[in-house]
């Protein structure tokens, strides 16, 4: 299942469609209007080798492992209801959910700080901290 390597200008190709937001080597990122695009045209039966070609993407370049993780990928988002996504809105969701849970994450950090000076207090108090080792 070890899927193909990208080179430069299989990545180069990739990118100049409009669908695909980003490429590295291993990964290919496609807009989330793409896969709803995608969707539609796999719900009428055409195969993922087909469609792609009819959205202007290479197959042959993404390779036969990419093409079945793709569809497969595509079914798991629709089985969870949130819809297709992509880079674009998943970047969003984390931004904020990392800004409501800062605070919280903050404030944790602030007890365990206020906990770590309670405990040097009684271990200064104690004079542990004045004996020479």
């Amino acid at each position: 299942m070890a899927r193909k390597k990208l080179n430069e200008g299989e990545i180069a190709e990739l990118l100049k469609s409009p669908f695909v937001l980003a490429v590295d080597e291993y990964k290919v990122y496609f807009s989330a209007e793409f896969k709803e695009m995608f969707w539609e045209r796999m719900q009428k039966g055409r195969t993922p080798r087909r469609i792609f070609k009819d959205l202007g993407i290479d197959p042959e370049i993404l390779g036969k492992e990419r093409l079945k993780g793709f569809k497969q990928m595509l079914r798991h988002d629709k089985a969870s209801g949130k819809g297709f996504r992509d880079i674009r809105s998943i970047g969003k969701e984390i931004k904020s959910i990392t800004a409501e849970t800062e605070v919280e994450q903050l404030k944790q950090r602030l007890a365990y700080k206020e906990q770590e000076i309670e405990f040097l207090k009684k271990i200064a108090s104690l004079g542990y901290g004045d004996k020479d080792i």
